[in-house]
């Protein structure tokens, strides 16, 4: 059997007595967050002077291993740009002593008409020399080419064409060789 409980105060404490229970827990609540709040901040403020002091320290010791490496890192920078000069010298004598093959190709690829086909370009910058041949629909179009390397005497010069080439009509292989001007190498 159950008992049955039977409450015989009078409503109005019964209600004070529930807003009394009610304001405690609030009240418990409050305390809990004033305090949550209190620890937060200041774990915050020790953080901030904690990180503050570490930034400080560790200032100091970059500080110091700068000093240290700036005496050796100078001598070693110094060092390994001497030897960089001394490449970029190297590449540049190189390049000076080389001959600007572009020029030549340059140059060159004006003059071909554009029905000729040009299947070979040798280039021995000992010799200063050209080695072009190819092949041609008709001969007109190979002479036209022999012309244009020919008049072209501000680049090539000495063009030598073996006329036994221009004997077909058409269907014309063709081998030029013709020297450099040495301005054009330069």
């Amino acid at each position: 059997m159950s008992q049955k409980v039977i409450n015989l105060l009078p409503k109005s404490r019964l209600k004070d007595l529930y807003q009394e229970m009610v304001f405690h827990r609030l009240l418990s609540a409050v305390w809990l967050s004033v305090f949550s709040f209190v620890v937060v901040i200041g774990v915050q403020v020790y953080a901030q002077f904690e990180l503050q002091r570490r930034v400080t320290d560790y200032q100091g010791r970059l500080d110091q291993v700068k000093q240290q490496v700036n005496k050796k890192e100078n001598s070693d920078l110094k060092a390994q740009i001497k030897g960089v000069n001394n490449l970029i010298a190297d590449y540049k004598n190189m390049g000076d002593a080389t001959p600007k093959f572009s020029k030549v190709l340059m140059a060159f690829s004006v003059l071909p008409p554009d029905s000729v086909s040009i299947s070979s370009l040798v280039i021995d910058p000992t010799k200063k020399t050209v080695v072009v041949s190819g092949f041609s629909p008709t001969r007109d179009a190979v002479l036209d080419f022999y012309k244009a390397i020919k008049n072209d005497t501000k680049n090539f010069k000495n063009v030598d064409y073996p006329l036994q080439h221009i004997v077909r009509p058409t269907e014309v292989p063709f081998q030029f060789t013709f020297s450099i001007n040495d301005e054009l190498l330069k």
